[in-house]
């Protein structure tokens, strides 16, 4: 059995290189760990990094720490554009739920996990079940550094203690939360999309402004359940207003999740069993999501043309994000019975509207047969059963005043070139 007599140096030892070492990210990035490898960027020569690094929260560029570290994952944030620009990080451009497939088709020799303390020999998967449930699909060898900060959750179990080939400890403080600022337009935005949902619905909702406006709007509903890929801080508020349904253990969690990103308000309450952490193949598993009636996808994008094509992942042809999950989600919606795939955001940005007559070749997250609902701060457009040309008036009409001649002058164009 291994013991936790280990360090972070311990850890950093075992690695070679040519090695492919899948990280836990996001949440469960350990920060110990990162500062280590940036004080000791020698451990990190000639390996390739894997994970599900997210923009927003995963800040380290690793394949910056020598000329020949590599990354490999489904995201490109702005924290990695150097490396990106010059080919050391590879992006993947996949869907959330190929995920799991990705990562067994090629097992990385090591994973690092950062997990609670294990209980009747077996550890959790604390704040990330991304790709802790199901690690030994994904790598070879597992390591885990223990840290007491992290709430135990329920769900999935990551590994048997004695499955671990190596347990260190670590006892830095979980980094602080910091909630997203709110806007006049992101408010009026996340009470135009809370005004959809019913009591009841089963919902799906990520990270950022918007969802956080969403989800503070929701606290007079009730029996509101969650099936999503992360859930944040503002979940407690439902649980303080009663939204939330009761548990049906083991098969009906109130909420199903595969991340929690929040501090200790959010934290407290997953000790709790009506909490359930699982992994990308249960989050982001269309065909099992579409089983749930009324279930309702909330997305935002950066970017909409006039067909209903949604671009979430590229500023200006510049990869900022990546695909994520929203297709699982949307598709997953649109074969629920009641179901919903919602898309918000702002109709410009410094001027700029982000309805747009035709997105730019490779930017097209979701296609125009993806959603149902499109929505900004100057109304919502149910698209689902909308002819070609009805569809670019009811997305003309969510854009800024400003920019509706020039996008009425570009649809002529465009329809005449059909």
């Amino acid at each position: 059995m291994p013991t936790t007599r280990n360090s972070i140096r311990d850890v950093l030892a075992r690695l070679r290189p040519g090695m492919r070492v899948l990280l836990h990210a996001g949440p469960a990035a350990c920060r110990p760990l990162l500062d280590a490898l940036r004080e000791n960027p020698e451990h990190a020569a000639g390996v390739t990094f894997t994970g599900l690094f997210l923009p927003g929260l995963d800040d380290t560029d690793l394949a910056a720490l020598t000329p020949t570290t590599r990354v490999e994952t489904v995201f490109a944030s702005p924290a990695v554009r150097e490396s990106f620009a010059a080919g050391r990080h590879a992006f993947l451009p996949i869907h959330y739920s190929a995920v799991p497939e990705w990562l067994a088709s090629r097992p990385a020799d090591l994973a690092i996990l950062h997990l609670p303390p294990a209980e009747r020999g077996a550890f959790s998967c604390g704040l990330a079940a991304d790709i802790a449930d199901g690690v030994q699909r994904f790598a070879k060898r597992v390591a885990v550094l223990v840290d007491p900060a992290i709430p135990r959750t329920f769900g999935a179990t990551a590994l048997r203690v004695d499955d671990a080939e190596l347990i260190a400890e670590t006892d830095a403080p979980l980094p602080p939360y910091v909630p997203p600022r709110q806007d006049p337009v992101t408010t009026a935005l996340g009470r135009r999309v809370a005004s959809l949902i019913d009591d009841g619905d089963v919902l799906q909702i990520g990270l950022g402004k918007l969802p956080s406006a969403v989800l503070r709007e929701l606290g007079d509903r009730r029996n509101l359940r969650l099936h999503t890929g992360m859930i944040v801080e503002e979940i407690a508020h439902l649980v303080e207003a009663g939204a939330l349904a009761a548990p049906f253990l083991p098969d009906k969690p109130s909420v199903l999740t595969g991340i929690a990103v929040g501090g200790e308000k959010l934290h407290a309450l997953l000790h709790d069993p009506a909490f359930a952490f699982h992994g990308v193949a249960v989050t982001h598993d269309a065909r099992r999501i579409a089983r749930l009636p009324r279930f309702t996808a909330i997305n935002t994008a950066i970017e909409v043309d006039l067909f209903g094509n949604v671009n979430c992942e590229t500023v200006n042809g510049r990869q900022v994000s990546g695909i994520g999950g929203a297709a699982d989600f949307c598709r997953a919606a649109r074969l629920s019975e009641g179901g919903r795939a919602i898309v918000a955001l702002p109709a410009q940005a410094k001027s700029v509207s982000r309805i747009v007559p035709k997105l730019s070749t490779g930017t097209t997250s979701l296609g125009r047969a993806d959603i149902d609902i499109l929505i900004t701060e100057h109304g919502t457009a149910r698209l689902r059963h909308l002819s070609l040309d009805a569809r670019a008036e009811a997305i003309m009409a969510l854009a800024a005043p400003e920019h509706r001649e020039m996008l009425a002058e570009a649809w002529r164009a465009v329809r005449a070139s059909l």
